[in-house]
């Protein structure tokens, strides 16, 4: 019996912990498009949770990077938890 990459060939089929299809129903194909479901909307949130967090300066009214030293300086006076959390 010959195995690769969590199939087993010539033999019962076996769950491995790292065969991400395997679940507890007798259905492959439904939990292949469970992970195809999920897949999918990771590839939507991610590019949608990175255009919120370079956006959100603009929206929010945090100063640029290219801002002046000085409003950069007042900014950060006035939200110096925000700084300390962060760090």
């Amino acid at each position: 019996m010959m195995r690769r990459g969590g199939v087993s060939y010539g033999g019962p089929a076996r769950a491995y912990w790292f065969d991400v299809t395997a679940s507890n129903h007798s259905d492959p194909d439904a939990s292949d498009t469970r992970l195809r479901r999920w897949a999918a909307a990771a590839g939507i949130a991610g590019p949608v949770a990175l255009v919120a967090y370079f956006s959100a300066p603009a929206l929010v009214g945090w100063p640029y990077a290219g801002g002046s030293a000085h409003e950069l300086a007042a900014f950060a006076r006035t939200h110096e938890t925000l700084f300390y959390a962060g760090a």
